[in-house]
């Protein structure tokens, strides 16, 4: 831990804020067992942050249930090596899922040649997304065939290898966060070519129809993604302690992480800070008539989750994905809608209402550069294509 003046979080056992330099760090310590929150925050940010204050509960909490509030410490070289003995012996067992021995082999091949010399000796748990965007970096000016620097594709290919390890680690207790939650997908290699990318958005009248074909919890998830922009792993996180709904705002801290020991954990968000999403009134009415149900049926307390099935237990992300898939096809606006199409359907929207920049990027979880290369350029280019269309029509017998 680089040096600085390190002082105790008031009524926050164990917690502790560390000033560096040119920002600040939080440290936690629970019966000799250490870790740091994975982010960094600037000098003059009000403390304690409530993202760091979630992180403090969520292991604190998790030390009195399981005797284990911290992660294990393990070099990535010695948990590369357990993940990978994993993958053999799912090989000798077999099965449908079972991975092939040359992926296996591919897999500790570009471990050793591209991962192991950034991260091998390096502590599982301290590597956070800084260190992987540099790696990435680093591994896009790589050579490869005919001298030229590795191919898109190749690069995420490499990127997947980490993944596995990093992901094996969570399961097993050496690793507490997922360093990709962190990461927005436009700083990630891409995982398909890019003519083949739809970019799809809806219009208003096709939100609507799709609303009006879904029912239920169905319906008031498509509204929540519709008007709000959030992301399907931040809905699919919400407690009803982050709804507002007499602000008519959400409090977002944290997402839907993976499951522990069968219990489903919440991570941070992809972008550094939490933010506050404002409830349109069609999004507060869907909610509000949910938490009427969710309270028919002995739920709807503040810890519990928002969208839970018939017994309680948190939807998983594949259900969001299925559910506006199903209910695209349903109202015959085909079998891409996903929960992706919802949000850039409200950036979009709030790109068209020509919402202040930096409001609607915060809102969206973006950086302002995203927002308007994706969304504003993309109303600015409309716009011109209106205005080039109402000039030339203007000249008498050319469009006519």
């Amino acid at each position: 831990m680089a040096a600085g003046k390190r002082t105790r979080v008031p009524h926050h056992q164990g917690l502790w804020e560390r000033h560096r330099a040119n920002d600040k760090v939080y440290e936690l310590k629970l019966d000799g067992a250490s870790g740091t929150y994975p982010i960094a925050f600037p000098l003059d940010r009000v403390d304690p942050p409530r993202e760091v204050l979630a992180w403090w509960k969520e292991k604190t909490l998790k030390k009195e249930r399981t005797g284990q509030g911290l992660p294990t410490r393990k070099r990535l070289d010695d948990l590369a090596a357990e993940a990978f003995a994993a993958l053999d012996e799912r090989i000798k067992v077999g099965g449908r899922k079972a991975p092939s021995a040359r992926t296996v082999a591919l897999y500790r091949g570009d471990y050793e040649r591209y991962v192991k010399p950034t991260f091998g000796h390096e502590y599982a748990h301290k590597i956070t997304h800084e260190d992987v965007l540099d790696w990435l970096a680093w591994l896009r000016d790589q050579k490869g065939r005919g001298d030229k620097k590795l191919a898109s594709w190749t690069v995420n290919g490499k990127l997947t290898v980490l993944r596995h390890v990093l992901k094996y680690g969570r399961r097993t207790g050496a690793v507490d966060h997922n360093v990709f939650d962190r990461i927005d997908s436009a700083d990630l290699p891409d995982q398909e070519h890019r003519d083949d990318f739809d970019a799809r958005a809806l219009t208003v009248a096709e939100l609507r129809r799709l609303i009006d074909a879904a029912t239920g919890d169905e319906r008031t998830v498509i509204v929540v993604l519709g008007y709000t922009g959030m992301r399907r792993g931040e809905c699919a996180g919400l407690l009803w302690s982050d709804l507002d709904l007499v602000d008519e705002e959400i409090r977002l801290t944290l997402q839907l992480g993976d499951l522990v020991d069968g219990k489903a954990t919440r991570v941070p968000l992809k972008n550094k800070w939490a933010r506050d999403v404002i409830l349109l009134d069609p999004a507060k009415e869907a909610l509000v008539e949910h938490l009427a149900r969710e309270q028919e049926k002995g739920r709807g307390q503040l810890d519990d989750f928002v969208f839970t099935d018939a017994d309680g237990k948190v939807r998983n992300l594949a259900w969001y994905s299925n559910v506006v898939k199903r209910v695209g096809v349903k109202a015959k606006l085909g079998d891409n809608v996903t929960p992706q199409v919802l949000r850039r359907t409200a950036a979009t929207v709030f790109a068209y209402a020509e919402i202040p920049i930096h409001v609607a990027a915060k809102m969206l979880g973006h950086s302002v550069e995203v927002f308007v290369k994706h969304y504003v350029q993309v109303y600015k280019d409309a716009q011109a294509r209106k205005a080039m269309r109402e000039q030339l029509g203007k000249v008498k017998g050319y469009v006519e």
